[in-house]
């Protein structure tokens, strides 16, 4: 096994840790762009050919597959990220538990899912869940090279294993629906990813599992973990109960619809979120000691995620009238609304970085407070909404979204030892961009009603980019400076590695 299990702040290349943590950030971004790019064009095809009916089963059955993964992990992967210095004992300790947990669990699922199919009142879910219960001891298998090569911020060889399983998974998925597998190109597509994901984690780590075992590492691994499972899984509950509420009330087509419009969504807010969430948490838990560069490294990333994210789901938003029926037809039409609800929640809904930071500083009971209060709120807020359909379920969750954001907010600014205000004001600064832009798309959605798909989205597109980049320059001038130098910074990498494979050529 390569020795990650000493890795120190000193140990991480000559440039330090911001620039490791910066080129991390740009393979990463470089990950998740090619890969929602190819996942894009997959969704536009199976959007056509399988129903809003089948997305929404699919949606049922994934949403149970966390709560196996949540129970086999026992939130070890942060305790072993944010350890100091791991041994091999830890490792394989992290190993051998979560492994016979999913398998437990895996298999638990596969019995019990035509009951819970059931429960839901679609019978049809029940082979779909069976069908993904292998999922979980996928993930769980590759968990401790993903985290080898996390904890070494060895980013490039993530992105590059995550862009190869996205793409065969997607070409699978592709082949499966036109032989008319229907939902089944769905699950086939899971599968395929997490177990490409899993064996190019397992070679390019180079771990080797050992028969050996700790209790006493497992004692400390629980005791700090616990409050993670605890707060996962009411998360994971919380989403079974809103698919449940939403399924009952007004059926699994109008998940379908809520599903089809969240991919859309994730395709924009994954590529920022994810590059918090692997780079954030190792490079928190290195500074936590100095609380001066703790708060410097989450505001410098605060404003950096919102200035990344605003513009995107502006986008989303006003263009979705022309964007929706064309990436997946007319038979979509009515979730265009909703979506737009959706993707002006996911300004409010982003908690990534507070994740990262509470397990960077080692507050695991924080973050479960902090779940508990969001979750119950957000299922309420559901079961309320849906009283006025697809719509009043967006649109509370919007409000519920806003009202645990100013939670967050306030909490978090405690452990950084500064004012909440400080947190708005940043995000103001980004928000007034945003707000400005979004009238400018929305007015050009209008103008545009009348003209072909594509010709509205590409108008949409620029006046949001053409209104949000020269206002947000004015309103928040250092995270401008601060993008141009990262993009700055990143240029003149891929110029040295261009020009060392000249000179090697």
């Amino acid at each position: 096994m390569t020795d990650e299990s000493r890795l120190s702040p000193g140990a991480i290349g000559g440039g330090g840790l911001a620039r490791t943590a910066a080129a991390g950030a740009v393979w990463s971004i470089a990950q998740n762009l090619l890969t929602r790019v190819t996942a894009f064009a997959t969704v536009l095809i199976l959007a056509r050919l399988l129903s809003p009916a089948d997305f929404g089963i699919v949606t049922i059955a994934a949403t149970l597959i966390p709560i196996v993964q949540v129970l086999a992990d026992l939130g070890i992967t942060l305790y072993v990220l944010q350890h100091p210095a791991p041994t091999k004992l830890v490792y394989h300790t992290y190993f051998w538990i979560s492994v016979s947990i999913a398998l437990i669990g895996g298999c638990a699922l596969f019995f019990a899912a035509p009951l819970i199919a059931q429960g839901f009142g679609e019978p049809s879910a029940g082979p779909v869940m069976q069908g993904l219960a292998p999922t979980a001891l996928l993930v769980t298998l590759g968990a401790v090279p993903q985290t080898i090569l996390r904890r070494g911020l060895r980013f490039r060889a993530i992105a590059v294993q995550g862009t190869v399983a996205a793409v065969l998974s997607q070409a699978v998925a592709v082949t499966a629906a036109f032989a008319g597998l229907g939902v089944w190109s769905l699950v086939l597509q899971t599968l395929t990813a997490q177990f490409i994901a899993t064996l190019l984690a397992w070679i390019v780590a180079r771990y080797r599992p050992s028969f050996q075992f700790s209790r006493s590492e497992l004692s400390l691994m629980v005791r700090f973990g616990g409050n993670y499972v605890v707060s996962t899984g009411i998360q994971t509950a919380a989403q079974l109960l809103i698919n449940f509420i939403i399924t009952a009330t007004l059926g699994v087509t109008a998940l379908g619809y809520l599903n089809i419009v969240q991919r859309l969504i994730r395709v924009v807010t994954d590529v920022v979120l994810s590059v918090i969430l692997q780079v954030s948490t190792v490079a928190f838990a290195m500074i936590r000691d100095s609380v001066d560069r703790l708060r410097s490294g989450y505001l410098r990333s605060f404003s950096t995620m919102y200035a990344l994210l605003i513009p995107l789901v502006v986008f989303i938003a006003a263009s979705a009238p022309h964007l929706v029926p064309f990436m997946y037809g007319n038979q979509w039409d009515a979730a265009v609304a909703p979506g737009q609800v959706l993707a002006i929640t996911a300004v409010f809904l982003v908690d990534a970085l507070d994740h990262a930071l509470y397990a960077g500083i080692g507050r695991p009971r924080l973050w479960t407070s902090y779940t508990l209060y969001s979750s119950v709120l957000l299922v309420a807020a559901t079961w309320i909404g849906s009283n006025w359909g697809l719509q009043g379920v967006v649109l509370a969750g919007l409000l519920a979204n806003i009202l645990v954001m100013m939670i967050r907010w306030f909490v978090t600014a405690r452990q950084l030892q500064d004012g909440w205000g400080g947190l708005f004001a940043r995000f103001a600064q980004v928000g007034v961009a945003g707000a400005v832009a979004a009238a400018a798309g929305y007015l050009v959605a209008w103008l545009t009603v009348s003209l072909p798909d594509l010709a509205g989205v590409i108008l949409v597109g620029v006046s949001v980019l053409a209104v949000y980049l020269p206002v947000f320059r004015f309103t928040a001038p250092s995270t401008w400076l601060e993008l141009e130098g990262l993009i700055r910074h990143g240029a003149r990498r891929a110029g040295v590695r261009r020009r060392d494979a000249e000179a090697s050529t």
